[in-house]
């Protein structure tokens, strides 16, 4: 059972006593919202050999029904089966019997079975998609499989394919696209009709055994039915038995998306990778993305540039250059970024390299992304051509920032791109930073990363390697008009990340902090987690609640916050495989119990001299508290506008247990006023914040001493 994060194994129950389905393949299921049940017609063996599966099975989230009826379909494999909300019950079309492909038409209304025998019929086939759509309110047919007048192969399989449409009216079938037999590639060097189509072309290329693999469904929230995978060809072509492409169907129009083939992207390395929140997806691009499409584990790559929505990759290989002006050329170490307000919200892509011989030559161009095209705006000059620089987007000034890369030489340059006079013109600006702070300017670098900070409306720039080979871990900021370098400043007391380039970054907004994760360094590759909270640096220790450990040692990989999902994603890097990680870090605004202690009181002569702030608070926390239960609270206090840990127990909401914790510098202690009344503030918050379930905070117990000196001549009134 998959629950929108994981797959579990399901062993069902049988209080029916008629066992569970045998094992099988090319069977068709279909689910029954007002029944809440799924129910499974069809399939045969391994051998493709077996038609004796004329049972209907019904499964209720914890045991499987069998059904035996008469009538009843004879057995048969790969039939189109769907289910009908409109006449609440389910269609059954075709599929491949004892004798052949069918064009029987049935109906299941979750106990009988009836032969409907409509006036027009789609032809025999087998392996044909049908869905709902409720646009329209009808049932659509797709495609499926059709006989060869001389059966060939080890199994007696067709190889051509329907490319037709109909619809089930109810009582009827009505074809909306003819069938054209031309368009069907069959075996052999493929034919024009498999190197590309028009946007908006009503024939498209034959395909089969979509029912099987599940991808031809309506999509409710583009009022569209989606239809992708399937097979061209039949066994005795293996290398061409993969699916061809990606339809949307709309308004009646076939609109081609992708393609892809089973052939994973071969470098996952130096991409660009930008969150596009108008659009809810991941943008991908880097060489690899441009040139391959195919399969990552269970991910579906389907564009140029790739893009994940949800949990799904998909990899939009044929980009339809709507404005006449191309697509980008291949390159790696782009830099790319989500510019909120450029054409109302877009994914920028910005310079990277490529092999010119057996030299390196580097690109300057600036595109933009839009849901299914990309575009080349017109600029006013460029800046020199680099790669592995740094690039994010002031959102407050709306505007991009670029800093350093690798070009011809190492860059140490500013430059901010914004919106210009006219619709898709934008202006690049070469920056003369001021230096105030009298600290001068970051070095020439690359392999930096720059992100905005939108609290602190700052950006920050952290790491790189410089010209000497050395790598940095300096942390700068961008105002605007002048770089500051930033102290490090360490009051978590786990120190500050280590030097080092190409690592992963990222803005993760619940938190509202930067996420940076790995990078290589001296001692080489590194798998560590750290957060910039605005002050300073803090390392995450993740906990594993799923068990399949974390991305491990990487660099030259790329990272985003998906602010949909509320999650980081993660893919690629040098020496790792083509995988895609998930970090649920949860938010730092975690359930908790807040003490606010006003000390206004003692100051009603003059401010008391405070010589020490003890506290003792029973609490406990737990976090993740469906399996596995992780337990502890962190005591906090509010210190230079933000909450700041100083200690922390291991136990759970069930089991309070003492926290302690004292400071007698009075220095701190004014720090820690906050207000009109001098309140002290503290708060007891579970160690493990968010998780698979609620987060529990318990408190027992507190006491809170404060000692404070008053003046020598201090009137008995002031006590």
């Amino acid at each position: 059972l998959w629950n929108g994060v994981s797959w579990r194994q399901f062993i069902p129950e049988d209080p029916e006593g008629d066992g569970n389905p045998s094992a099988r393949q090319r069977h068709s299921m279909s689910y029954d919202p007002l029944r809440d049940r799924i129910y499974m017609v069809g399939g045969t063996n391994d051998s493709l050999n077996d038609f004796g599966n004329t049972d209907v099975w019904e499964f209720n989230g914890s045991s499987w029904k069998k059904h035996t009826v008469s009538p009843a379909p004879s057995g048969r494999y790969s039939p189109a089966f769907a289910y009908s909300p409109t006449g609440n019950y389910f269609l059954l079309f075709g599929g491949r019997t004892s004798t052949g492909e069918n064009d029987e038409t049935w109906k299941w209304d979750g106990e009988e079975w009836q032969e409907l025998l409509p006036a027009a019929s789609p032809e025999p086939r087998w392996g044909a998609g049908l869905v709902f759509s409720a646009v329209d309110g009808v049932m659509v047919l797709i495609s499926g499989y059709y006989p060869r007048t001389t059966p060939v192969g080890p199994y007696d399989l067709s190889t051509l394919h329907y490319n037709d449409l109909w619809q089930w009216t109810g009582d009827n079938w009505l074809q909306i696209v003819t069938n054209d037999a031309s368009l069907d590639c069959g075996p052999g060097p493929c034919s024009p009709c498999c190197e590309g189509y028009s946007q908006f072309g009503k024939a498209m290329h034959g395909r089969s055994d979509l029912p099987a693999a599940g991808l031809f469904e309506y999509y409710p929230v583009r009022q569209s039915m989606i239809l992708a995978s399937g097979s061209d060809y039949d066994d005795l072509y293996p290398s061409r038995n993969h699916a061809r492409g990606k339809y949307e169907i709309k308004d009646g129009d076939f609109i081609y998306l992708s393609q892809r083939e089973d052939a994973a992207p071969t470098d996952p390395s130096g991409a660009a990778f930008m969150y596009n929140r108008k659009r809810k997806v991941s943008d991908y691009y880097n060489q690899t993305c441009s040139r391959y499409q195919g399969w990552s584990h269970e991910n579906i790559w389907t564009g140029g540039p790739c893009k994940i929505q949800g949990n799904r990759w998909m990899y939009n290989y044929f980009s339809f250059d709507l404005d006449g002006d191309g697509n980008p050329p291949l390159r790696d170490d782009a830099g790319g970024v989500y510019a909120e307000h450029f054409n109302g919200g877009e994914s920028a892509l910005f310079g990277g390299e490529y092999a010119c011989g057996n030299n390196t030559c580097y690109l300057a161009d600036f595109w933009l992304y839009s849901s299914s095209s990309w575009f080349k705006p017109t600029v006013n000059l460029e800046p020199p051509g680099r790669s592995e620089m740094g690039l994010s987007y002031d959102t407050a000034r709306q505007c991009i920032v670029l800093f350093g890369g690798k070009g011809t030489d190492l860059f140490d340059d500013t430059w901010e791109l914004s919106a210009g006079g006219s619709p898709g013109s934008y202006i690049w600006t070469v920056i003369s930073p001021d230096d105030p702070e009298g600290d001068g300017n970051p070095a020439a670098r690359e392999g930096h990363v720059l992100v905005y900070d939108p609290d602190e409306q700052v950006t920050v720039l952290f790491g790189g390697r410089l010209a000497d080979g050395s790598y940095s871990a300096e942390t700068w900021l961008w105002d605007g008009t002048s770089w500051a370098l930033v102290e490090q400043f360490d009051p978590e007391g786990d120190g500050n990340p280590d030097a080092r380039a190409d690592l992963a970054v990222a803005w993760h907004d619940s938190r509202g902090s930067l996420i940076i994760h790995g990078g290589l360094g001296e001692d080489g590759a590194t798998d560590d987690v750290w957060e910039w909270t605005g002050v300073s640096w803090r390392v995450l220790s993740l906990v594993d609640a799923e068990g399949d450990g974390g991305p491990g040692a990487r660099y030259d990989h790329a990272m985003v916050y998906d602010a949909h999902h509320d999650h980081l994603t993660l893919v690629g890097g040098e020496g790792a495989s083509y995988e895609r990680w998930i970090g649920r870090l949860g938010n730092t605004g975690r359930p908790a119990h807040i003490a606010r202690f006003d000390t206004s009181v003692m100051d009603n002569c003059e401010a008391p001299d405070f010589t020490e702030v003890r506290i003792l608070w029973r609490g406990g926390g737990t976090g993740f508290p469906d399996e596995p239960d992780y337990h502890g609270t962190t005591l906090m206090n509010w210190e230079k506008g933000e909450w700041q840990d100083v200690s922390d127990n291991s136990a759970g909401a069930d089991a309070p247990e003492d926290l302690t914790w004292s400071t007698n510098d009075p220095d701190r202690i004014y720090r820690m006023l906050f207000g009109s009344h001098e309140e002290l503030c503290f708060a007891s918050a579970p160690v493990h914040p968010n998780g698979s379930g609620r987060t529990i905070v318990a408190t027992d117990y507190l006491q809170l001493v404060v000692s404070y000196r008053m003046a020598e001549d201090a009137p008995d009134s002031c006590d």
